[in-house]
């Protein structure tokens, strides 16, 4: 259980830390998001999230290539 808090905590940390790292021009945030994401795991609601908004924005990409 406490493994499962840490992992929690840590990856709000690694992507609370990639956003800070999309502001900042020192930083990849892009890299401490995809560690953040990955260590919350697949079953994370925030995860789902994340997957069906990639998923909406790769349709409508896909809608306005074709007109």
């Amino acid at each position: 259980m406490l493994t499962t808090t840490l992992k929690r905590i840590l990856g709000m940390g690694l992507i609370g830390l990639g956003i800070v790292g999309t502001l900042l021009p020192i930083m990849p945030g892009f890299v401490f998001i995809l560690l953040g994401l990955g260590m919350l795991g697949i079953d994370h609601p925030l995860v789902r999230q994340a997957e069906n908004f990639v998923k909406k924005y790769k349709r409508k990409l896909a809608q306005q290539q074709e007109v």
